[in-house]
């Protein structure tokens, strides 16, 4: 999937949208471990109108698919041939959408075909430009929207402050803002964000930590995990672990392990302050 286009989602689902991305049909076989990166996405991906991933090198993914929050890695080979259009969604739009909770679809995905308003696989794969792959999308994606439930305001707030604040941030000071009880504000948020808004932070804190690595921005390792508050280098390196399957210094020393988005364009995109990884290239 080296070679990734990013196109830019028209302005009325800017709000809901945060990129279309596209990869052309791959030349070799190639493994990918998918990491948690805070955001629900759809794919759509084949080879000559057959699935071209297969999932922990067992099952084969549907043609065309959503995904919900990711929060153990997992492990996708794609066959040489394959081609693949995606959409990375903001991280709280999920039950406004598709009017599902967000907490049923955490580590797993739903065949598009599923979807009310989003049986168009057929169409997809009878349509060659990506461009009109995205938009055709696009706009099933906007008669969603306009027909269904608004998006809730104290979600939306909620990830705007808690990308804003990241070291200091605290679910019971959210909860009291919003003049609701623990209860009731862990609930809702993990009804539109799929995990519950511990487990979103700590998601959070693992992607800082990754673009960290990734661009080679601090002096020593241990450094990282402080500056995001973890209160030992034990626990840092026991949550990275967790959510990548690597410790940092193996990332690190690694030729390979490569994030897709240090070798062509970025899947880091719109949300103030976090971008993101959801994919890396891994050693076969």
């Amino acid at each position: 999937m080296k070679g990734i286009t990013i196109i830019p989602p028209p302005p009325h689902l800017s709000r809901h949208v945060r990129s279309f991305w596209y990869a052309g049909p791959s030349t070799q076989q190639q493994h990918y471990q998918v990491l948690a990166d805070g955001a629900p996405g759809l794919i759509f991906q084949h080879n000559n109108g057959h699935s071209g991933i297969t999932w922990q090198g067992v099952h084969k993914l549907p043609l065309a698919f959503v995904y919900g929050q990711a929060t153990v890695p997992g492990n996708n080979i794609m066959e040489a041939g394959t081609s693949c259009l995606g959409i990375h969604f903001r991280p709280h739009v999920w039950k406004s959408l598709f009017q599902v909770d967000a907490s049923e679809v955490t580590n797993t995905l739903i065949e598009l075909d599923n979807l009310s308003g989003l049986r168009i696989t057929e169409q997809l794969l009878n349509t060659a430009d990506p461009l009109q792959i995205a938009k055709l999308l696009g706009d099933c994606l906007w008669q969603n929207i306009v027909r269904k439930q608004q998006e809730d305001a104290i979600i939306t707030n909620s990830v705007h402050e808690i990308a804003a604040h990241i070291t200091v941030v605290h679910s019971s000071e959210l909860s009291g803002k919003y003049n609701l009880s623990q209860r009731q504000y862990q609930r809702r948020f993990k009804q539109h964000m799929g995990v519950s808004p511990e487990t979103y932070i700590r998601i959070l804190k693992f992607q800082h930590a990754l673009q960290a690595i990734n661009r080679r921005s601090f002096s020593k390792l241990s450094d990282i995990g402080y500056e995001l508050g973890f209160a030992d280098q034990s626990h840092f390196i026991r949550e990275f672990r967790l959510f990548s399957g690597y410790t940092p210094k193996d990332l690190l020393q690694q030729q390979q392990p490569v994030p897709v988005e240090s070798m062509t364009a970025s899947l880091e995109t719109g949300h103030p302050g976090i971008p993101s990884t959801r994919l890396l290239i891994c050693p076969q």
